[in-house]
């Protein structure tokens, strides 16, 4: 180039789409952009993010190259259009995050999961002096809630339920700075502007607690708040207590994990005997003393969804009590800052007790939904739970705790004895929800459906709705026929089409007619007069298998998943309970190749919940 050679110039549009809204991506941007000597805009559209960036044209191409190879911890891209414009000199210096645009029409853009606190929230939490110090709703655009206190798109404050948390000078200027790590973090707050924690007594009397917890900040009061609720909270625990604590997507039942008397208690109230019990533990070094934890397991439970692991038990170090009938034991790690503090009692007031262990369940009774609100948790647990930690932060969606399975042990080849490295294939997925949920399954090739409600089936029960080349499964709703069931699947089929934006031009149903989501799917077509198909459970199963996948040819597959409604065939309907099927994707088509010998049922659909019923049956067709 000649010393008087002028650089060229040139301009370039960007849209993004996939997971780019809630993880600090137009932060993210606006930083690339002033590091390249651009000027121009990044801002949320209906067809997703929209950036406009201008300058020296080798600058521009710099920025292309960047905007894909470095991303936010958590941003995920699925598209990257570029369009090149001429270069407006008219256009203001600087870079800036413009109000996000509000249109009508499907977007392409994705709100992310909730996730685990982060590494440097966490030192804050944990350093005395930070201004943040033992505040349990600390997060940055790095972590922190998203799904479930999304109202609406654009994830913007105003479209959550931090929209009544007005910020205080000292966060605002966090999330005016673009140099701050917390810019544009939609959650931010801190004690001065944000929620707050405070505990409900419940059935502990006053003169219980005040003879338990004599000298300790007197009787405590009628309602402990922020850190010193923890501690008495912790107090509580200490003594066998069975709390009902607020969290992220919902409320946990929680009890020390190693109270014989405290585990045995909440499992009487709550009317579940034998079910096996989920634990926090406070840290993965102290899950490795209670389990066998392979690779990939340890490599899940540090992961930003922080799910429950289930794990082989260590012989004799947790109480038989947790999982009376079997050998594995659920495991998940603090996620939220609540729950490290929980763990951390030296920072809090009164010096409370420590815990290697809490059980830590979903916040419900005999398989209802999970509680959401505070006074929904005060009347539905209140014949469980002793005492109740709330907050004043609204979940706007109730989403579980993910579940997934690790491989089980293999015996060493030396002495034949349990080793710790017992397989190295990655957990399977059990429960999807929390920290994967409403992430999408991407639909293998080119395929872009118009827009498709599967309503599901009735136990473990999930629904699906398509949205172009994706589809979007819900998180776990349990089982329809109890108590809260239909109306958490109604509640949460609504808000996600209405953050997808997305009308369904056709719905899909099981072939069972009593099933409560098939009659909920028949009046979801009559009421948008739009067309409802049928498909048998177990050929959906097998279909499902290959959309995971993203295998699209011929394939056979074998489905041993009990009973299942049978289509019209020699002359009246059957149950179908394992079925060797030869499917098509391309051509949505399936036929049945061979099954199991049919046996009578007796009670029909009871004997799925009661297996004893088709044993009964199995052994009076074997004979005498």
């Amino acid at each position: 180039m000649k010393k008087d050679a002028i650089p060229a110039k040139s301009g370039s549009i960007f849209i993004v789409t996939g997971q780019v809204q809630g993880v600090g991506f137009r932060p993210h941007v606006y930083r690339l952009a002033l590091e390249c000597g651009l000027c121009g805009s990044v801002r949320n559209t209906e067809r997703g993010v929209r950036i406009e960036a201008q300058g020296d044209a080798l600058a521009v191409d710099r920025f292309a190259l960047r905007l894909r190879a470095e991303l936010p911890p958590l941003a995920r891209i699925a598209s990257l259009e570029r369009e090149d414009v001429p270069y407006d000199p008219a256009l203001p210096a600087g870079f800036a995050i413009e109000t996000s645009a509000r249109h009508g029409g499907a977007k392409d853009i994705l709100v992310s999961p909730d996730i685990a606190m982060c590494d440097r929230c966490l030192a804050d939490l944990l350093t005395p002096g930070d201004r943040r110090y033992g505040y349990a709703f600390t997060n940055c655009t790095d972590c922190g809630p998203r799904y479930s206190i999304t109202r609406s798109l654009p994830y913007d404050r105003p479209f959550t339920s931090m929209a009544c948390f007005p910020l205080c000078p000292e966060c605002r200027a966090e999330y005016e700075n673009p140099l701050d790590r917390r810019f544009h973090a939609q959650p931010d707050a801190c004690p001065a502007c944000g929620p707050e924690l405070w505990l409900d007594w419940g059935r502990v009397p006053l003169a219980e607690r005040t003879e338990q917890y004599a000298g300790l900040h007197g009787a405590w009061g009628d309602s402990p708040r922020g850190r010193l609720a923890v501690s008495a909270l912790l107090w509580a625990l200490g003594q066998g207590r069975v709390a009902a604590v607020k969290g992220i997507g919902g409320f946990h039942l929680v009890c020390n994990a190693f109270n014989i008397r405290a585990v045995e208690e909440r499992r009487r109230r709550k009317n579940r005997p034998h079910k096996a019990l989920a634990i926090m533990t406070a840290s993965i070094h102290t899950a490795e003393r209670l389990a066998f934890i392979d690779g990939p397991s340890r490599a899940a439970l540090l992961s930003p969804e922080r799910p429950i692991v289930v794990c082989p038990r260590r012989p004799g170090v947790l109480p038989d009590v947790l999982a009376p009938d079997g050998n594995t034991i659920g495991i998940m790690l603090p996620y939220a800052p609540l729950h490290h503090l929980l763990f951390h009692p030296e920072i809090l007031p009164e010096n409370p007790p420590a815990f290697r262990a809490l059980v830590m369940t979903s916040g419900n009774a005999g398989g209802e939904p999970i509680c959401l609100g505070n006074r929904e948790a005060r009347a539905r647990l209140g014949d469980i739970a002793d005492l109740f930690l709330f907050h004043n932060r609204d979940i706007l969606v109730r989403v579980d705790d993910s579940v997934l399975m690790a491989d089980p042990p293999r015996p060493s080849a030396v002495d034949g004895k349990q080793s710790d490295g017992h397989g190295e294939a990655p957990p399977r997925m059990l429960r999807r929800a929390r920290g994967f949920v409403p992430l999408p399954q991407a639909l293998a090739g080119n395929i872009r459906l118009t827009s498709v409600f599967a309503a599901g089936a009735d136990l473990k029960h999930t629904f699906c709705i398509t949205r172009g080349k994706d589809a979007f499964v819900s998180q776990h709703g349990g089982d329809l026929h109890r108590a809260g069931a239909l109306g958490f699947f109604e509640e949460n089929q609504r808000h996600l089409e209405r953050l997808l934006e997305s009308e369904p031009v056709a719905v899909v149903r099981d072939l069972h007619p009593d099933y409560a989501s098939s009659r909920l799917a028949e009046r979801y077509a009559a009421a948008r007069n739009i067309p409802l198909f049928t498909l048998q459970h177990h050929v959906a199963h097998v279909f499902a298998v290959l959309a995971e996948t993203g295998y699209r040819g011929p394939a056979l597959g074998l489905a041993l998943d009990g009973a299942g409604y049978g289509p019209e065939g020699e002359g009246r309907s059957s149950v179908w309970g394992g079925e060797l099927l030869l499917v098509q994707p391309d051509a949505g088509a399936w036929r049945r190749l061979g099954r199991l010998r049919p046996f009578l049922l007796p009670g029909g659909d009871v004997a799925a919940r009661e297996p004893w019923r088709s044993a009964a049956s199995l052994l009076r067709h074997a004979g005498p």
